[in-house]
Order: C-alpha cells, then structure tokens, then sequence
C-alpha cells in the first residue's frame, strides 16, 4: 500500500513566537536581549508587542527572523524545527510562507496555496454564494493529494520544481550565474 503523505498545516501566529522565544533561550537570552544582538529595536520581540492594542496579531517580519538567525549563527533549518510541524504560514497582510524538507516540497506548498486563493477569489467575483464541498469530498481530497508514494523517483513536488528549472534554463539561462 502507498505511503499516504501529510496534509499540510498551517503555522500559526503563536508557533512563530514561540520559535524566536526557544532560539532567544538556546542562545542563553531574553527576547529582547536577541533583538538586541540581531541589531534591532529591544522590544521587537517583546510578548507586550506580539498583539497590536486593537487585538490584532502582529506577525515578526521576515528580515527581524533573518537578523535573529545570522545573530545567533542558526540556520533557517533550526528554525523550522523549533517552529514544529507545521508548513505554511499565512500572514495577514505580509503574504504566505512555506517551509519544506526540500526547497522543491515549499515551492510546491506554495504554489498549490497561491492556486486555491486565485480559485476562490474568481468564485468569490461572481457575486453567488459559495458552496461548501461535502466533508467526504474534503476528506478523500486531503487523503489523495500529492500521491508520493505511487510514483517511483523524483517525487511529484521535485518533478514540477525541475520541470520549472528546465523552463528558467530556456528562457532565462543566466538566472543561475
């Protein structure tokens, strides 16, 4: 029987905290004492500034985690870990983030989320109600998708990230210089 693979979960706003506080405390500091090392304002990561004073939640920018990692010397690798399970990220009003055990499994997570949200705005543009698939349907979709253990080789995430590269190589062939 083929290995059903994982139906991706979305990181939320407290996992990503919680990874900046856990690599603060694996380098022996505060929050602030590794905002302060990576070279920004002390309170950038302060728990008082994770919610905004309206309630929203205030998602750390990409550059403040690249500045805590090189501050640190830790790899986005590490940070994945410390995140936990989860492989996409929703940040309102900053876009979306993926994270996979290869660059191609991310870029494919990305590339099917960016596709369900061009899908569902066109639904959303006809001005009808929407429909809501039946859970049967939902649950045999998350059971089916990707499908990696019925192929041999190359999963199906790595053959659309080569057959990207091989695009890229014929149309742009000094993207890699």
């Amino acid at each position: 029987m083929a290995r059903q693979p994982k139906t991706p979960r979305m990181l939320t706003h407290g996992q990503i905290w919680t990874a900046l506080d856990r690599l603060a405390e694996r380098s022996g500091l505060s929050p602030s004492g590794l905002a302060k090392r990576a070279g920004l304002d002390p309170t950038t990561f302060n728990k008082s500034k994770r919610i905004t004073p309206d309630g929203r939640e205030r998602w750390p920018s990409t550059e403040s985690v690249a500045k805590a990692l090189a501050a640190t010397s830790s790899s986005i690798d590490t940070f994945v870990q410390l995140i936990g399970d989860k492989t996409v990220l929703f940040m309102a009003n900053h876009g979306i983030t993926t994270v996979g055990n290869t660059v191609a499994d991310a870029y494919d997570r990305l590339y099917y989320v960016e596709r369900a949200a061009q899908v569902q705005l066109y639904a959303m543009w006809t001005g009808q109600p929407l429909k809501q698939l039946p859970a049967a349907v939902v649950e045999k979709t998350k059971r089916d998708i990707g499908g990696a253990g019925l192929y041999e080789g190359p999963t199906p995430a790595q053959r659309h990230f080569d057959a990207l590269k091989r695009v890229l190589d014929r149309k742009e062939p000094d993207y890699a210089a």
